[in-house]
């Protein structure tokens, strides 16, 4: 029997039983992906957008597009 990893979300506090990836709630993470496929999508748009273009223009933080380069979403 596997025992539940109860944790608390890293963006908004709720308690969530984790399976797996990066520490956010269900919740979260469906925010996540809505902000993953705007930054996505903006890039497709202006490809020669720079980190801090890209989080001005989407109110994005930075630190959240770092993962996704880190995470080998972008390139």
């Amino acid at each position: 029997m596997t025992v539940p990893d109860i944790r608390n979300c890293r963006k908004c506090g709720k308690i969530y039983n984790h399976i797996g990836g990066i520490p956010i709630c269900p919740v979260c993470r469906q925010e996540d992906e809505k902000d993953f496929a705007r930054v996505k999508e903006y890039l497709y748009q202006y490809p020669g957008a720079s980190l801090s273009e890209v989080s001005t223009e989407l109110d994005i933080p930075v630190e959240t597009i770092k993962r996704y380069l880190r995470d080998g979403r972008l390139e």
